[in-house]
Formats: structure tokens, sequence, C-alpha cells
């Protein structure tokens, strides 16, 4: 199919055209044009139900005034039939209304999707029903004796005819608003239109009032106190259109509720499988073999920014076994979808080199977030940790991460300090990492965690829980398993906080059994 963009050459045609052939390397691009002042997806649901609305309406209303109009016609044939009594211009047009709504009932049956069509069908239906009760009010009497002639057999005189229409422009004068009154009020009833709708076709009867009335005034056929019919046509205007002012607010509001607890329903619906996908990125946990690892995660919301590679995976045993705990600035989605794409960079070193050493990683990953994720305001802290399972060393790089905890087989505590800057701010060609080599014996642990662990802070006092508070809830859980020291760190923490969270919180024990 050929595809076209207005005042240019189509895709297809540039393609054909020999004469102006574009170099195999160049490539077509095609100017993105974004609409002028795009509706909302809420306001482009609402006036697609509130269309529904209307055509329903419609087709209740044009029911209803088949079934009088209906009635209406077979009352004048009885009056024929018994009393040879008619009235030419009320049957005549009663049979016009029929017709009318029986037409207007099949086109609103038939655009069930084209809500335009159906708002003009309303405004004409309106306008239509409304002129032809203005010109019936006003000159009804003389329609009849032209029509219809005089009730005993004789035509009516002319000055016969003009003393009626100077009494029915006086009667026109003081009818005319209750009639508008009524026909405006009974169409915003039944139809759900907004204040500009309903104002619309009501402004035409208005000025045709007003036409008329300038007409009899300039004829003599009234006074001057005849102006003041437009006067009151507008006054009786006011109830419908306030009503339908009323309603539409009230109707925009509610659907504007319903709409938000759906959205708000279907977003929490997506954030819970963007979180199951977000969780299912966690390597398992390691329950068996030289090496342990356990980790415990709470959030700030459905998804967060911290996250824990491990390589190889847990049902895999190897000599050396490797662990990057990362944290990404920000919180929520945002910091999720950068998460996603630095464990496919993890995933992508350790399956090039199996035996990658923390630093080489470290490095790597500043220069995947460097070209990618830093020039959208975004950063990582992370440490990488190795264990050498044969020669009993441990192996780590710290990019700006808190310091990580080495439990000795003692019950001493050591600190694993940073030894590079943060990842991302600094250009790959001049960002240089170190790694330390530490043992790693039997019964020897090392804790890694988040800053959402230890900056926790105190609702009442205002104080963070803080390293030392950490190294003390350790020191108290250092007699339980050490499958047991993420969920009794996470409880300090919560304990600790005594509100929501605040920071994604991410803890990880790896301990080699004795």
């Amino acid at each position: 199919m050929e595809l076209a963009l207005p005042n240019q050459v189509s895709i297809q045609s540039r393609i054909s055209n020999k004469d102006h052939q574009a170099p195999k390397s160049s490539a077509i691009i095609l100017p993105y044009e974004p609409a002028v002042h795009p509706k909302s997806r809420l306001d482009e649901n609402f006036d697609t139900a509130w269309a529904r609305s209307l055509r329903r309406r419609v087709l209740w209303y044009c029911s209803l005034k088949i079934v009088f109009s209906a009635l209406c016609l077979t009352w004048a044939v009885a009056a024929i039939i018994e009393f040879d009594d008619i009235d030419h211009v009320d049957t005549g047009s009663q049979a016009i209304k029929l017709l009318l709504f029986i037409a207007a009932w099949c086109y609103a049956w038939r655009q069930r999707r084209n809500r335009n069509a159906i708002f003009a069908l309303a405004f004409w239906l309106y306008l239509i029903v409304g002129l032809m009760s203005l010109a019936l009010s006003r000159y009804g009497p003389a329609l009849e004796d032209l029509f219809g002639g005089d009730r005993d057999g004789q035509s009516s005189s002319a000055p016969k005819s003009g003393v009626k229409l100077c009494e029915n422009a006086l009667e026109f004068g003081s009818s005319v608003p209750w009639e508008i009154f009524f026909h405006h009020l009974i169409f915003c009833l039944f139809l759900p239109w907004n204040f500009r709708q309903s104002m619309r076709p009501a402004l035409v009867l208005l000025a045709a009032v007003t036409v008329i009335s300038l007409l009899d005034v300039a004829a003599g056929k009234i006074g001057w106190h005849g102006l003041l019919s437009p006067l009151k046509v507008m006054l009786a205007l006011i109830p419908g259109s306030l009503w339908c002012w009323w309603r539409f607010r009230r109707s925009r509001n509610y659907f504007k509720l319903l709409y938000e607890s759906s959205a708000y329903q279907e977003l929490q619906s997506e954030l819970d499988t963007a979180r199951r996908i977000h969780e299912a990125q966690l390597p398992g946990m390691r329950t068996h073999g030289p090496v342990q690892l356990y980790y415990g995660y709470e959030p700030m919301q459905q998804v967060g920014g911290d996250l824990l590679f491990s390589h190889p995976p847990a049902d895999i045993q190897a000599d050396k076994i490797t662990a990057v705990l990362f944290d990404v600035t920000g919180h929520g989605v945002t910091a999720a979808l950068f998460v996603n794409r630095l464990v496919g960079e993890l995933e992508r070193c350790c399956g090039e080199n199996p035996d990658v050493c923390p630093n080489e990683l470290v490095t790597a990953l500043n220069t995947h977030v460097y070209c990618t994720l830093a020039r959208h305001g975004m950063y990582v802290t992370a440490v990488a940790v190795q264990i050498d399972l044969k020669k009993n060393l441990l192996t780590y790089a710290n990019a700006g991460h808190p310091d990580a905890l080495m439990i000795r087989t003692n019950a001493a505590t050591e600190r694993l300090a940073s030894t590079t800057y943060m990842l991302g701010v600094m250009e790959p060609s001049v960002f240089t990492s170190d790694q330390v080599t530490t043992q790693f014996e039997k019964g020897d642990s090392i804790v890694l965690y988040t800053d959402g662990a230890f900056e926790a802070r105190s609702a009442e006092s205002g104080q963070q829980l803080g390293i030392h508070g950490l190294q003390s809830v350790l020191e108290n859980a250092s007699h339980s398993p050490c499958s047991e020291w993420p969920r009794s760190l996470l409880l300090a923490v919560t304990a600790h906080r005594q509100s929501p969270p605040e920071d994604d919180t991410l803890i990880a024990v790896i301990r080699r059994e004795l």
C-alpha cells in the first residue's frame, strides 16, 4: 500500500523514481507532525460514552413522539369519520411530525458510531420541531382559513383574516415564551447535552421569535411591548440550559471518577505484573553447597531500582562465584527499567568471560551507564564480589556503594570501603577501578545492602539507623542461622522507621559454610 504525506511525494514514488534514486546508504526520514491540541484519553472516552447516551436518548424521544403523533392522527381521523370535522393545519403538522420522527429514529438507529451525526441530528430535530411550533402558534389560524375556509363552507374574508392575525399576534407574544420553555425543557431533560449544545438551536429559535416580533411591530399588529417577547424567551431558555450544565458537570465528574478508578486498578495490575517480572531478575537463593546466598527485598513502590545479580545460577556449583548488588538512583518504574538493562549487561559480561574480575565488571558497568543512562540523569552505585573457593579468597570492587560488612568466624566485623567512583559520573577513558582481595575462610560471611537500610529515618526522632545500627542488629542476629539475617535486618529497619519506606531496601548475605 502506498503511504503518502501531505505536501510531500509518496514513499513509493521516491523509491521507484529512477532519476532521483537515493544512495543505498541514505535513509528516508519521515517528519513527525503531532496533532494540534490532541484530546486526552479521558476526554475521548467520555465523548464516546456521551454520544452513545445521546443516541439512546434520541431513540427514546423519537419513539415517544411517534406514538404521540400516531395517537393524534388517529384522533383526527376518528373526528373526521364521526363528526366530519377536520383541522387541516393541525392534522397536517402531526402527519409531518410523524414522518419526521420516524425518519429521525431510523437515522439514529443506523448511526451507531458516528457521534457527530448524532449531535447534528439532535440539533436539527430540535430546530425543526421548534420552528414548526412557532409557525403554527403565529400563523396557524391564518393557514387554517387559507386551506380550510369557514366552518359554514364559506371562504373567509380578508378583514376577518386581518383581525385574526392581529389577535393572534397578541396571543403569540404571551404564549410563545411558555411554548419555548416547555419545548426547550423537554429536549434538555431527554437529551444529555451540555450547556453550549443546548443553546445553539435555542438561539436560532430566539432569533426567529425576534424577527417575527419585529415584523409584527413594524406592521402595527402589536405595540412596542411586543419587543419584550425575545427577552421573555431568553428567560424561558435558562432553566433547561442550567439543567444541562449541571447534569453534564455531574456526569463528567462521575465518569472521571469511574475512569480514574478503572485506570488506577489497571495501573496497579500492570505494576504488579512489572513487579513479578522485576523480581524474576533476582537470582535464586543458594541454600546448599559450600557458599550460601540469602537476601530480602523491600521496594519503596511496586518496583524499584535495587537488584542483586549472581553468577553462576544457584543450581550450578562452581569454584568461583560472583555477586553484584547495585542501586540505581531514583525509585519506581524509571529506576526499574534501567535495572533490567544493567542485568542484561552483567549477563553479557559473565557469559563472555565466566571468570571476569570484579574491577572488570565495574569498569564495564561504568561504560554502559555512562553511554546509556547518564544522559538521562541516572547513575548507579554497585559492589561486586567474587569468591574463589580453591584459594579461600574474596575479591571485591566497590563503586560508591555503602560499605559492605565482613563478619569473620570469630565475630569480628570489617567494613569493605569504596574503591572507585559512582558509575556513570566519569568518562570510560578516565575511569579506573581498583579491587581488593582478602581472605574468605569457612564460616565467614559478607553482608551487602543498599542505602535504604541504614538511611531509614525514625518517624519520632528523625534519626537514621546508620551503619552502626546495622552492625548492632547483626551482632544480635549472629547466633541465628544466616538464612534469618536478611529478615532480621529488614524487621529492624521497619521497626526503626515505623512508617512506609522512603527508599528501596535490599539486603543480601553470602556465607561460606564450615
